[in-house]
């Protein structure tokens, strides 16, 4: 690969958050992360050990909003094409991952902590409260987050051939070619008006988000902040949301359900060809005899058409004898022009040799 090409990556994180924690099962629930293990060393003293916990998504009590470098659609936008998905950028490759308490699956796959829903306006509210507002929806209007992780991606422009140490090396030390994407899977309406927001995937986020205190099983237990199904959808705090409305879409899908049948004529398709004077030395047909014009059919025609069967004239006359067939070529020597080929078997080629 050369420079202007992009890598893709399911997921990515650095540091003691890479590994050591539970795999991720993709749905349900998680363990929380076990405390780490560190030493402290001052000049020459003796280590000292310490246990330390990583933070989680119940810790998350809000997003700096500099993180957030692109949406698409833009807030306000009026004319969103609605075969789209929508999406939002962040300026670190590994913040959707970032505050997962898990580690990656054998098939390279890891949920994010958080995701990005999109609801229609009539069925949304946003309700002002604590630190954050909180979203009021029904649970037809979110994503499955058994599928979360199948939406979340970094991308890496690249400055060189695809290998591990480079993407390694521009992840650390290359900001200006990474980020990381979110994308809302959702089927978009033309013409409607839609509420984009960003909350978190995970219970104990949720309760932290809205100021509320979490329980023992939010201690032991991280579970998903919502289950797919009907109904009211829990309160979920948002990190970050902005409107925008759909226009007419142009896509290829839409053009043709545009499109409306008709039928149409038997004639379509078809062309009358008269070969009642062929002419070469074939014989004529008087007009107005069967075999006179004859149907030429085209590559479409209307399933209305019925081909019309070549009525033969009588053998062909030469001189007022019915004509003999051709006489089969016979083989002379020195005469390779004279040679017939195989009726069942292509003739050879002969290159010229210089």
């Amino acid at each position: 690969m050369t420079d202007g090409l992009l890598a893709f990556l399911s997921w990515t994180r650095s540091g003691i958050a890479a590994g050591g924690a539970a795999l991720d099962p993709l749905t349900g629930n998680l363990p929380v992360g076990a405390p780490v293990d560190l030493a402290v060393t001052v000049n020459t003293r003796t280590p000292q050990r310490l246990a330390a916990r990583l933070y989680g998504p119940g810790d998350v009590t809000g997003l700096d909003t500099r993180q957030i470098i692109r949406t698409d659609p833009r807030p306000e936008d009026d004319t969103f094409p609605p075969h789209l998905f929508p999406l939002v950028e962040f300026d670190r490759p590994d913040l959707p991952w970032l505050l997962t308490p898990a580690t990656a699956t054998d098939r390279d796959r890891l949920r994010p902590w958080l995701v990005l829903v999109v609801v229609e306006r009539d069925h949304a509210e946003l309700l002002p409260g604590g630190a954050l507002p909180a979203l009021k929806t029904r649970l037809e209007q979110l994503p499955d987050l058994a599928e979360s992780h199948l939406w979340a991606h970094a991308q890496v422009a690249l400055d060189g051939a695809l290998d591990d140490a480079r993407l390694d090396r521009l992840l650390a030390t290359a900001a200006d070619r990474t980020l990381s994407r979110l994308v809302c899977p959702r089927r978009l309406q033309r013409r409607r008006a839609y509420l984009a927001c960003l909350v978190p995937a995970f219970e104990p986020g949720r309760k932290t988000g809205l100021g509320l205190d979490l329980d023992d099983v939010d201690r032991t237990t991280v579970r998903p902040a919502w289950t797919a199904g009907s109904g009211n959808a829990p309160l979920l705090p948002v990190y970050h949301h902005w409107s925008f409305s759909t226009g007419d879409s142009g896509s290829f899908e839409a053009l043709v359900e545009r499109l409306q049948g008709r039928p149409l004529p038997r004639e379509v398709g078809v062309r009358d060809l008269d070969v009642g004077s062929p002419g070469g030395g074939l014989p004529s047909i008087d007009a107005g005899r069967p075999g006179a014009v004859v149907e030429l059919e085209g590559a479409l025609r209307s399933p209305a058409t019925l081909a019309a069967p070549l009525v033969p004239a009588g053998p062909r006359r030469v001189r007022g004898r019915p004509a003999a067939a051709p006489r089969a070529h016979r083989r002379r020597p020195g005469d390779p022009a004279a040679v017939r080929p195989h009726p069942h078997r292509p003739p050879r080629l002969h290159r010229r040799r210089r």
